[in-house]
């Protein structure tokens, strides 16, 4: 039987807002931890969920750059696959790179000198397997997007910048293991002028090739893209619904045979982020829906895009660094439990619950069951959905 259950962390510091949960490290299938951020006010949390404890860290102010005022806007946790580095943005105009070690409390910010390309308002990162960092970003003057490879141990970083005509507001990335192919996607609402959703650069070549539907209805509108490599390779992104009648959902696409598939629940979803599972299927949250949506083994139906490709100009430069140690504060984080109610649509499955807000998540391979930790956005809450 379906459960989920909640651990509300502190307001830390104190202050009377539950908005700045953000984000999840990646979850291993033996840890005992879940580690966490908070934008706007530039914390790193970790959770034990089987004390219902939490540690939690906030960004020194001596680390802070030109553009920071009051705190760092901490976004986009991920975890070093090669050690226990927790990794994140600062997502401010003059962003940075951030390294944190639970076990040190040390901070280490990677950032330019003055505000510049790439670290203009970054906006999501992975690691390939080679142990880079691949960003998106953004440039000065001209609002452009690029694509960034960021190697810790030379501090050097090559960035590829997308032209107007390609993609606009690229919001998420995925490198493939050999780091040789890097998938991103668009949410462009208020830039509809580019048209194009997603997006793959070959790194050898330097070409974007962009995929976009057709006919051509909507602006794109896809927060987050999962690669899923296999035989055969899938990419996994979703899309929600503009001004334009265009039901939101779920796409697989097949990237040898370029074939696009979708999965939907209803014309209400507004599907967020995605996380893969053992069998290769999609785990999605909901945010309009409060739940969270499996695709089924087969898709509801096809769909049809077109490709273009774009010539990107590369550039090279070093990132300075600078580390502090942060002092570590400690509380309890009271946990509640839920019922799970089931829903059956066409081509997915639907868990709802008091899953209130439902954005970033993250897949646990558990033995015995599915583990699947999530934020819940708005209401400062860690959920664990075992459906």
């Amino acid at each position: 039987m379906a459960s989920y259950r909640t651990w509300t962390v502190p307001l830390n510091p104190p202050n009377p807002y539950g908005t700045y949960l953000h984000s999840l490290a990646p979850i291993r299938p033996k840890d005992r931890h879940i580690y966490y951020t908070k934008y706007i006010i530039g914390v790193i949390g970790e959770l034990t969920p089987s004390k219902a404890a939490v540690r939690e860290w906030t960004y020194p102010s001596q680390l802070f750059t030109s553009s920071m005022t009051s705190a760092a806007n901490l976004t986009h946790l991920e975890r070093d696959p090669k050690s226990d580095d927790l990794w994140c943005l600062a997502r401010d105009y003059h962003g940075a790179l951030v390294k944190f070690n639970a076990a040190t409390g040390v901070f280490t910010r990677y950032t330019t000198r003055a505000a510049g390309t790439p670290l203009i308002f970054p906006a999501d990162l992975k690691f390939d397997g080679r142990g880079c960092i691949w960003l998106v970003g953004g440039t000065s003057g001209p609002a452009l997007s690029t694509i960034s490879r960021f190697e810790a141990a030379s501090g050097k970083v090559t960035s590829w910048t997308i032209p107007a005509t390609a993609m606009l507001n690229v919001s998420s990335i995925h490198p493939n293991t050999a780091g040789t192919k890097v998938w991103v996607s668009s949410v462009d609402t208020n830039l509809g002028s580019t048209r194009q959703w997603i997006g793959v650069l070959d790194v050898a070549s330097g070409v974007l090739r962009c995929y976009s539907p057709t006919p051509y209805l909507s602006p794109p509108g896809s927060i987050c893209i999962v690669l899923s490599e296999g035989d055969p390779e899938y990419v996994w992104f979703t899309a929600t619904a503009s001004a334009d009648p265009v039901p939101p959902g779920i796409y697989r696409m097949d990237t040898a045979k370029e074939a696009f598939q979708k999965y939907e629940s209803n014309a209400a979803s507004l599907p967020r982020y995605i996380a893969i599972d053992a069998a290769r299927r999609a785990w999605v949250t909901d945010i309009a829906n409060n739940s969270v949506i499996h695709s089924e083994p087969e898709p509801c139906h096809s769909a049809r895009f077109k490709k273009r490709n774009f010539k990107l100009k590369a550039s090279q430069q070093r990132l300075e660094t600078k580390a502090k140690v942060a002092r570590v504060s400690v509380a309890q984080a009271p946990v509640q439990a839920a019922t799970v109610q089931v829903s059956k649509h066409r081509c997915t499955t639907e868990f709802a619950s008091s899953i209130q807000s439902p954005d970033h998540l993250r897949y646990q391979a558990l033995e015995k069951r599915t583990a699947l930790y999530l934020v819940n956005w708005g209401y400062n809450k860690i959920g664990l959905l075992h459906p």
